[in-house]
């Protein structure tokens, strides 16, 4: 009989040690997912600071190409000018040359 009340304590601590490194096997579980989880979020990290400096070349590619576009809109309207200064001066050398055929 008191080999029978010394073995319940025994298989307590037994089972419960079980349960002991259980917990110990869950924490280190938890422990890995949560350094997972960090370096998810240092790439990231970096994934957004790469992708927020692509946006800012981005933007400045965008404001270089539309001064080019006004440049070139400028330098159209220019040359209309031209042309149309060019066209004014060829009617007026025709009308010049029609009257001296004419008279």
């Amino acid at each position: 009989m008191k080999k029978t009340i010394l073995l319940i304590p025994l298989m307590g601590i037994i089972l419960s040690s079980c349960g002991i490194q259980e917990t110990f096997r869950a924490l280190e579980d938890n422990r890995q997912a949560v350094d997972m989880s960090t370096q998810a979020i240092v790439e990231n990290q970096q994934a957004i600071q790469n992708a927020s400096r692509s946006i800012a070349e981005n933007q400045q590619a965008v404001v270089n190409a539309n001064r080019s576009i006004l440049q070139n809109q400028e330098a159209i309207l220019n040359a209309n000018r031209s042309i149309e200064e060019n066209r004014r001066q060829l009617e007026d050398i025709n009308a010049t040359l029609k009257k001296a055929s004419e008279s």
